[in-house]
């Protein structure tokens, strides 16, 4: 049993690691680098990655963010090292690899198809007048939408007592 609980905190830390878009994408990019890179190649490619390669306050937003939150977390959690500049990846534990989705241009992101799939399915049920379907698939819609929030942090779009939803489910 107790090994079950320890189990689920892991996982917890992992999921805490990777909530945040910006530092997923920086832990791809790092791979795709081959576990080593100079930081400012790695904020040139999360500025090109977020379409912002151009635009200096996003540069600079993005670099100080690596610099005073997202290489510490992941130095403390022993994923990375960095020193002079260059950053290292230690080790990226499979947990992590697992929920880490990175889409390149002209993919499609898994959270999004499924609620196409989920609303194409519910518009279906309901032409089909299949109550029972309808519900189900209702409570996979929302899940997709919850799923597209979290996944793109997007938080400027939601109402505030949604957000607190939100907040209540990530705990």
């Amino acid at each position: 049993m107790m090994t079950a609980v320890v189990a689920d905190q892991v996982e917890s830390d992992y999921l805490q690691l990777i909530q945040n878009f910006r530092r997923r994408t920086f832990i791809k990019i790092l791979k795709d680098l081959g576990g080593e890179a100079h930081i400012r190649e790695v904020v040139r490619r999360i500025a090109k990655f977020e379409g912002r390669e151009n635009d200096r306050k996003v540069i600079k937003s993005i670099h100080v963010s690596l610099l005073q939150t997202h290489i510490p977390r992941l130095e403390r959690a022993g994923i990375i090292s960095y020193h002079n500049g260059v950053i290292k990846l230690i080790e990226l534990p499979p947990e992590l690899e697992y929920y880490i989705e990175i889409v390149e241009r002209g993919d499609i992101p898994w959270c999004i198809y499924y609620m196409v799939s989920s609303f194409v399915a519910l518009i279906v049920s309901i032409i089909l007048q299949n109550l029972p379907a309808a519900i189900i698939v209702s409570s996979f819609l929302v899940a997709s939408h919850i799923h597209v929030f979290q996944t793109y942090d997007i938080k400027f779009l939601l109402h505030k007592s949604f957000k607190r939803f939100l907040t209540l489910i990530r705990r």
